[in-house]
């Protein structure tokens, strides 16, 4: 039976940048004495303390992961393990930013990708991750191979589908040249969606394939469609798609959270998106719509808190090595869209952006130890879940 979330909120709570708070002075990745870690080839000479992450309060040594010479990472020996089913990543991996949290080198900020998913792999906040980068180029085969061959088995690839095919009309930005401030006759087109974007993704991902996500951005009349055509727009291309793939759908226009929606999402499968986001209802708002749970697999991205932009964010968070502004609010609504999901027997995929708090790994350790005090396992099988 499920509990309540507590009283444990703030990032302030949990151990991950403690050190930083206090001003240690040392080079971020390196440990202060009150929280010395040992490598994996020597035994901790104490048992593990209540906290778990990079410069914990207390006395004690404890072990951190395999790292470079001189690194130490965090160890998470206090971290809950989620419920069956659940998954937690973050919106892209590529931030030199978490050097010494997730990473034990100091990568550049291009150019590094793969090896970086390698490492970010092994860090055991994590067991899925998603890519935003898929939204403005569909990455190739090659590079798709390249990602699944660096990552564990049982771990999930999420990306966002190219734009070309869920944009209404193009924006006026330069990029689309001659095609700016047009319909875009490629919007939806099932058969070119499934040559370009979802079948390399399928074959060179193979059981590592998570979620595809389909995010459609705000559109406005004349090129924004009622409640009922949009559902069928929806069901008709969902239909065309390859079944062996998993779809979910993410929308920045609040007035479509219709009952149409859920119900054509419900029929094809298809997952809705419980985003966090500038101008969308909070999480839990969206987890009370009607027949909002349409498929046996649900998303949450925890993108931006409510009303405020991109551009914002980025000013204020980077170069995203710590939180800055924690969202109660939307840790939350994670905690219970997670507890419902999975007591109606659904998979959960949570991935989070810097942009949110600051640091998404930071705000993933807060989160999971929100659902590790509020779960109770009722011995009940998820379904829609990968084994591995």
């Amino acid at each position: 039976m499920a509990r309540k979330p507590g009283k444990q909120d703030t990032w302030s709570d949990l151990p991950l940048f403690r050190h930083l708070e206090t001003g240690s002075g040392r080079e971020r990745g390196e440990i202060g004495p009150s929280g010395a870690a040992e490598s994996v080839t020597s035994p901790p000479s104490a048992a593990p303390s209540r906290a778990s992450g990079v410069g914990s309060a207390g006395s004690e040594r404890r072990t951190s992961r395999t790292v470079s010479p001189g690194v130490r990472l965090p160890g998470w020996h206090d971290l809950p393990p989620a419920p069956p089913g659940v998954r937690f990543g973050t919106s892209s991996w590529t931030y030199p930013g978490w050097f010494g949290q997730v990473y034990s080198r100091k990568y550049r900020s291009s150019g590094d990708t793969v090896a970086m998913l390698e490492e970010y792999a092994r860090c055991p906040l994590f067991n899925c991750v998603g890519a935003d980068s898929t939204f403005y180029r569909p990455p190739g085969r090659d590079t798709l191979e390249a990602y699944a061959s660096v990552l564990p088995e049982g771990f999930q690839f999420l990306g966002k589908v190219y734009e070309r095919f869920t944009i209404r009309r193009f924006t006026s930005h330069r990029k689309w040249g001659a095609d700016a401030g047009r319909r875009n006759p490629d919007f939806l087109d099932a058969a070119r969606c499934t040559d370009l974007v979802v079948g390399p993704w399928i074959e060179a991902l193979g059981k590592k394939a998570g979620p595809l996500i389909f995010e459609f951005q705000a559109m406005y009349p004349p090129d924004r469609p009622g409640a009922e055509a949009w559902a069928d727009l929806l069901e008709r291309f969902f239909e065309s798609l390859p079944p062996g793939g998993r779809y979910a759908v993410e929308l920045r226009n609040p007035e479509l959270l219709e009952r149409p929606y859920f119900t054509a999402l419900a029929r094809a499968g298809v997952s809705h998106v419980f985003n966090a986001w500038t101008r969308m209802p909070p999480i839990d708002e969206q987890l009370r719509l009607d027949g909002a749970l349409t498929a046996e697999f649900t998303v949450a991205r925890a993108l931006l808190s409510r009303s405020r932009t991109y551009s914002d964010a980025v000013d204020r968070f980077k170069p995203y090595d710590r939180i800055r502004e924690a969202q109660p609010s939307v840790r939350r609504g994670i905690v219970q869209l997670v507890l419902e999901a999975v007591g109606a027997g659904r998979a959960v995929y949570v991935l989070v952006n810097n942009r949110l708090e600051g640091n998404a790994p930071g705000t993933i350790e807060a989160i999971r130890h929100l659902v590790g005090q509020a779960w109770r396992p009722k011995g009940n099988p998820v379904h829609g879940v990968q084994s591995g």
